[in-house]
């Protein structure tokens, strides 16, 4: 090797010299893997000493905090002049340190791929805490993911179905490892859900209103059911039919409404509220009205017509 190169070489590789005179000496290495999620200085360099009274001051220098890992199976470069100026605001006295680095240090997070297998765990111990029947049918994992290679805790820290696909799913999975390291990845999934819903037991007319006696429940594939179905008892009972339901037929917010309890022609009372005034005259509905629904009326005393709030049988609030 020529005398200009190697000067070159000793510049780029070594940080101090003359080590000699030191009591320990810290050689860095050009490259190391890891599995921890910090990075300490006995992980990138090896640290001894030619005194045997040092081993627990060997110790602490190796525990110098260097910097936090990368995610597994990624790689960062630390330089050498970083750890140097690390080790000083550590500290540690540079004078009685021999310490030789490379330039820079590639250290590498090792990793695994996460499995198909780990995430359907995690999602069907998710749905059975939740007591819901959802089956997985395939997992969609847009990208590679790589974790720590020790034991895993895999759950699922958040579920939503995708807006117009009833059966997609999106989860957002938490992933410990063994050391505490957390990360978070999303996946999809293709599920099917089942839950049992009111469907009606027999031939409902329009007009009746739906008693405990009127449906039955029944086990549904969630997907297939329209978006505005009712699927608990206390959705329909007391409500009125819209239309002719068939034996069979699952209920919605477009087969059954709140039953009026105004109907066009009542006579009602109607009564005005303002912060100046309460009062109670005797009108006329024209519209049929459910609880809290505004419909039209007249007041008799002076034909005016208004627009009020059902708020029972007979009664509508004007304000």
């Amino acid at each position: 090797m020529k005398l200009k190169n190697l000067s070159l070489y000793l510049l780029t590789f070594l940080v101090a010299v003359n080590a000699s005179a030191y009591e320990i000496y810290v050689r860095g290495k050009q490259e190391v893997t890891i599995t921890k999620p910090i990075i300490t200085l006995s992980d990138i360099a090896s640290i001894d000493s030619t005194k045997n009274n040092l081993d627990e001051v060997i110790i602490g220098v190796g525990k110098t905090f260097i910097q936090n890992s990368p995610m597994p199976n990624k790689e960062v470069s630390i330089p050498a002049n970083r750890i140097v100026e690390i080790m000083k605001n550590e500290g540690l006295k540079l004078e009685k340190i021999g310490y030789v680095f490379p330039k820079n240090i590639k250290v590498k997070r090792a990793g695994r791929l996460l499995t198909e297998k780990e995430v359907l765990k995690a999602i069907n111990d998710y749905f059975d805490s939740e007591q819901r029947e959802i089956s997985v049918k395939r997992i969609y994992m847009k990208e590679d993911i790589f974790v720590s290679p020790d034991d895993l805790f895999i759950e699922v820290a958040s579920f939503s179905k995708e807006p117009f696909k009833k059966d997609m799913g999106s989860f957002l999975l938490k992933i410990t490892s063994g050391n505490g390291d957390v990360q978070k990845a999303t996946i999809n999934a293709l599920i099917e859900e089942w839950k049992d819903v009111p469907v009606a037991s027999r031939q409902i007319y329009r007009g009746e209103v739906v008693n405990e006696g009127d449906f039955v429940m029944a086990r549904m594939n969630v997907s297939k059911l329209p978006k505005e179905s009712f699927d608990v008892k206390k959705e329909i009972v007391g409500k009125e039919a819209t239309r002719n339901i068939s034996k069979g037929d699952i209920f919605s917010n477009t087969t059954l409404v709140s039953p009026p309890v105004v109907r066009n022609g009542d006579k009602i009372k109607i009564v005005y509220e303002t912060p100046l005034l309460s009062a109670i005259v005797t009108g006329v509905a024209l519209q049929d009205g459910a609880k809290q629904e505004k419909i039209k009326i007249k007041n008799d005393s002076s034909n005016k017509i208004l627009e009020g709030y059902v708020m029972a049988q007979g009664l509508v609030r004007v304000n």
